[in-house]
């Protein structure tokens, strides 16, 4: 079966830059958690990012499945620093957006940084691991799996609720 990585449902707001911060997920999100649950493959554990909207999800699926849970805050999304809590219109990120790839937002993290606690993270996974996650993480995994550039792994489309197997 190998890894699966899963992104959590969707926020309240998913315009809202959330980042590392914990925020809601929309009603309709909660309404779904048994419909995610039931889509994803057996497996034997499962590692989570610790903020609040992966671990939901994870523990709805921990206790569906009778698995047991850890929470690893190197599956946490990228820290977007001052941009967080803001949406992508209200503030100017265009010196950040057009170097992506190198930069990190202000006082946040480079997408780089995030590849490096991704791959550690990634060393200590087992196969039949459920990783509960978010999209940046996950591209980033799959970049690793696949040796993609991190453009061509961004431009994957990870949908809330969604999984893939690396």
């Amino acid at each position: 079966m190998g890894v699966i990585v899963v992104r959590h449902p969707e926020t309240a707001d998913p315009r809202v830059i959330a980042g590392q911060s914990n925020v809601a997920l929309a009603p309709r999100a909660l309404a779904a958690i048994d419909a995610i649950v039931e889509s994803l493959p057996a497996a034997r554990r499962i590692v989570s990012s610790d903020l609040s909207r992966c671990r939901i999800l994870a523990h709805a699926v921990a206790v569906r499945r009778g698995l047991a849970c850890t929470f690893d805050c190197r599956w946490r999304e990228q820290s977007f620093g001052a941009l967080e809590g803001k949406r992508w219109d209200e503030v100017d990120g265009r010196a950040y957006l057009e170097e992506w790839t190198t930069a990190a937002p202000p006082g946040g993290e480079s997408i780089a940084a995030v590849r490096t606690r991704v791959a550690a993270a990634l060393a200590e996974t087992d196969d039949e691991t459920l990783v509960i996650t978010h999209a940046g993480p996950i591209r980033c995994a799959l970049a690793i799996a696949r040796d993609l550039p991190i453009d061509e792994a961004f431009a994957i489309d990870i949908a809330f609720g969604s999984w893939r197997a690396l």
